[in-house]
């Protein structure tokens, strides 16, 4: 399964993983799996048609509106 992994500040609040799940669910993204890590979060998406999604434009940028970096 394809993983990337989303930098965020303070990844251990609750609202910053509910954020990051509007963020990836608005977009039309398909998840397995939302692991946090110390800086950050590891996405693990069903395919990399999913995977690709997080890198377009239009989520990036919603991605960087809520500071999240992948």
């Amino acid at each position: 399964m394809p993983r990337i992994k989303i930098k965020a500040q303070d990844p251990k609040d609750p609202r910053r993983k509910s954020a990051l799940l509007g963020v990836i669910s608005k977009n039309g993204i398909f998840i397995t799996k939302l692991i946090t890590v110390n800086d950050g979060f590891v996405v693990v998406a069903s395919n990399d048609y999913d995977l690709d999604k997080i890198f377009q434009a239009q989520t990036t940028s919603n991605l960087t509106e809520n500071e999240f970096y992948p």
